[in-house]
């Protein structure tokens, strides 16, 4: 890093967690520069917000994306809401079994739209526990002018902090996460 003519980040995030971890870097050489994304839905999905809240989440769900987040909010949700559910529009690295829980599998971005309403979504969760440097499902999710909660972690806090329809986190966990998700679906 001391021999690079340029260190480039793809958010502020990201270039406050380099400058912690090497602080004598030279921080003149470090630029933020953010991915380029080319997705272009074709339309934005109709949500009912007068529905029961239906959670989309979408990606690969792994641990550090969230999955053990997802696990101990559908126990929650089974304490509250009678009609509340979970879908996942891509993978859940868990095996779990729940009456309020549909996991759609893979698929094509094309796609999105009719899954996010084929399945009544109608309130986004980006559940990932670790910092990221750049999420491109949350720009998929902004370009498609989803609502949505997440954590304030890494770059998709930063991008969701300027975006009117997010609700933002402080505190990581399904307790904190789902009283935001139904406080906001209430708003909607």
């Amino acid at each position: 890093l001391q021999a690079a003519d340029e260190v480039r980040c793809f958010s502020n995030s990201t270039r406050q967690l380099l400058q912690r971890a090497y602080p004598g870097l030279d921080a003149g050489r470090i630029s933020v520069i953010p991915h380029r994304v080319d997705y272009r839905p074709t339309r934005p999905p109709r949500l009912d917000h007068a529905a029961p809240l239906v959670v989309g989440i979408i990606g690969q769900i792994h641990v550090q994306k969230g999955a053990l987040v997802v696990k101990e909010l559908l126990a929650q949700l089974g304490r509250g809401d009678p009609d509340a559910r979970v879908v996942v529009i891509g993978t859940l690295d868990l095996a779990l079994k729940s009456d309020r829980l549909r996991v759609t599998g893979t698929y094509r971005h094309e796609d999105l739209v009719d899954l996010i309403e084929g399945n009544g979504i109608n309130l986004c969760f980006f559940p990932s526990i670790c910092p990221e440097t750049f999420s491109y499902v949350t720009e998929e999710m902004i370009r498609l002018d989803l609502p949505i909660v997440a954590f304030d972690l890494g770059a998709p806090g930063e991008r969701l902090r300027d975006y009117g329809r997010a609700r933002l986190c402080n505190e990581v966990g399904a307790s904190a996460a789902l009283a935001l998700l139904v406080a906001f679906h209430e708003e909607l």
